[in-house]
């Protein structure tokens, strides 16, 4: 007589299969071990149940039936995710996947918005507005798998495209959103449909309200899930050009990026500065020069040829010289995307760490360098380098006011030690980067543990009074800011 036991389903299967069907409702453990893990190496979180909406109105009743039960909610887009899931309950969240809403649901050439829902991918929402002529400032890395919604509830405040450097993160070009409140309720923000009854179109952000839309913005999913956005678009450029520098020290590589950073208009689309060991690991070929690499994107030949004049007189003045031609791919790579679209060398690096932090101009050199320092020393004093450590450091302006500093440490995770050693330096630098009052780069699981613990008791209590009234029940993402 057989003694298997037929796995019992979870508690609220039936209902979830009556609102979207059991094709999209599944609690088999293949399917759960599937969504237990994003890209990083953060330990795995086994959810209970996992659910696809096709609607609004589905993810509506979904979140309202979680209500009813206290099921707490993971709202899921591509997994893209480099820094940990959420905690939920393990064995008994309910994970919703929106990738099933997929849609554009509007490009609206007269108002430059388009409109789309928040499971589809970054990528093919920008290839789609290109076939039309036109672009969004999406997401800069990994642009494949990054969801809509994942993008704007994320990397650190709605994230940033291949303009970062230029247009900087996303707020400002989000014109309004969709989002279902914990409670089941659905809230259109921006100036449109939610603020005016008579109007159809959301068209701008500012009017009409108090500027709800930007509360939802890099909230790390606790007030709500993001199931449309409305963002601005801009005609695409067509005209490129890519070059690079060197430079004997990391103060001339400052002296250039810091002058190039203060020129109106921007003589960059994308500028990079990159330290000697990581031109080594991102070309393959030995450097001793630090680099920077930029990347150009324009409306006319003369727009461009100025640019890389005002470019090239910056960076001879701070002692720079022309890069090689393995170093221009690589700006040119970084113009269109491909540098990170698909990891390049980097996916054959091994595991890794992004320790990525934002630091204001006028702390960035300094902050840039200590950093390198305290993590060279951790790497050292802990015999990490037995992992077969590759770093690559990074340095951009993201507009005027502040920069990115990335710090990412690639090892081969082949001991049981490896991953909690490398998990280790993470804490090691943002608990560095907070005590230095900067900000870790992403709004995910492991950094923002570090963030909410910096926050004033002021603040938190403000935060927390808004997730308690709009979330009673604490259900969505619980645990996020440490809420």
């Amino acid at each position: 007589m057989s003694t298997t036991r037929v796995k019992e389903h979870h508690a609220l299967y039936g209902e979830l299969a009556a609102i979207v069907g059991s094709k999209y409702t599944t609690d088999a453990d293949f399917a759960l071990w599937a969504v237990s893990r994003d890209t990083s190496v953060m330990p795995e979180k086994i959810p209970g149940i996992i659910v696809r909406p096709g609607s609004t109105e589905e993810v509506s009743e979904i979140v309202r039936l979680a209500n009813l039960t206290n099921t707490p909610v993971i709202p899921r887009g591509g997994g893209a995710s480099l820094f940990g899931l959420p905690a939920g309950i393990p064995g008994r969240s309910l994970v919703i996947d929106l990738t099933r809403m997929d849609k554009i649901i509007e490009i609206n050439e007269e108002n430059m918005t388009v409109t789309a829902e928040g499971g589809i991918t970054t990528s093919e929402l920008g290839t789609k507005l290109i076939e039309k002529g036109y672009f969004a400032n999406l997401a800069f890395m990994p642009y494949y798998a990054d969801t809509l919604g994942g993008l704007l509830a994320g990397v650190y405040g709605a994230g940033a495209g291949h303009r970062l450097c230029t247009q900087g993160a996303n707020h400002h070009d989000v014109v309004g959103l969709k989002v279902v409140l914990p409670t089941g309720d659905v809230i259109q923000t921006g100036g449109g449909p939610g603020t005016n009854v008579h109007q159809k179109t959301t068209y701008t952000r500012e009017c009409g309200s108090p500027d709800m839309t930007g509360m939802f913005l890099a909230d790390a999913g606790i007030f709500g899930i993001k199931t449309e956005a409305t963002l601005l678009i801009y005609p695409h450029e067509k005209i490129f050009n890519s070059r690079s520098y060197l430079f004997d020290t990391f103060d001339d590589l400052w002296r250039a990026l810091s002058t190039l950073q203060r020129i109106e208009p921007y003589p960059y689309t994308m500028m990079i500065g990159v330290d000697p060991k990581g031109a080594t690991a991102m070309t393959g070929q030995p450097s001793t020069s630090w680099v920077l690499l930029n990347a150009l994107k324009g409306y006319t030949e003369e727009e461009i040829a100025a640019k890389v004049k005002a470019c090239a007189e910056v960076c001879k003045a701070a002692g720079g010289r022309p890069g090689t031609e393995v170093l221009n791919g690589l700006a040119a790579a970084a113009n269109d995307g491909a540098m990170l679209a698909e990891m390049g060398r980097f996916a054959s690096l091994g595991s890794w760490n992004f320790l990525e932090s934002v630091v204001s101009t006028q702390e960035a050199p300094r902050l840039f360098m200590k950093f390198r320092e305290i993590i060279d020393g951790h790497i050292k004093e802990h015999g990490l380098e037995k992992y077969g450590v590759t770093r690559v450091d990074l340095l951009f302006p993201v507009q005027h006011n502040y920069y990115y500093s990335s710090t990412d440490v690639f090892w081969m995770d082949n001991s049981p030690d490896a991953r909690k050693k490398f998990l280790e330096l993470a804490d090691v630098y943002n608990h560095l980067v907070a005590n230095e009052g900067a900000f870790p780069g992403v709004h995910q699981r492991h950094p923002v543990e570090s963030m909410a613990s910096n926050w004033s008791p002021t603040f938190y209590n403000y935060v927390r009074t808004l997730k308690r009234t709009l979330d009673p029940n604490n259900i969505m993402n619980p645990g996020q800011w440490r809420l």
